[in-house]
């Protein structure tokens, strides 16, 4: 990872830059690493969004709502995130 994007990375995170190796292993316990799942599929269950809408989730983290956007109103998602663990992550809960 380029020294800037890792910066840019922790400061998002709000965390000191030289922590970001071992980050996947702190965090290893938190499924969802933002706003609550539930919160945002109520939010977009009020959009009435046709099942199959495509949905982009930038900074997806371990895609905790990617995966409950998708399991409860059939949206398609994809998830974009600078930090490579948390895209290994959410890879991991993708179901096809």
């Amino acid at each position: 990872m380029k020294p800037q994007a890792a910066e840019s990375i922790a400061y998002a995170m709000e965390a000191d830059a030289r922590l970001l190796p071992i980050l996947p292993d702190l965090l290893v316990d938190l499924e969802d690493l933002g706003p609550a799942p539930k919160q945002v599929v109520s939010l977009f269950k009020a959009l009435r969004l046709k099942r199959e809408s495509l949905v982009l989730d930038l900074g997806c983290g371990k895609g905790a709502v990617a995966v409950a956007l998708a399991e409860h109103l059939g949206l398609r998602v994809e998830g974009i995130d600078a930090f490579p663990p948390f895209l290994r992550a959410a890879r991991a809960l993708r179901r096809v």
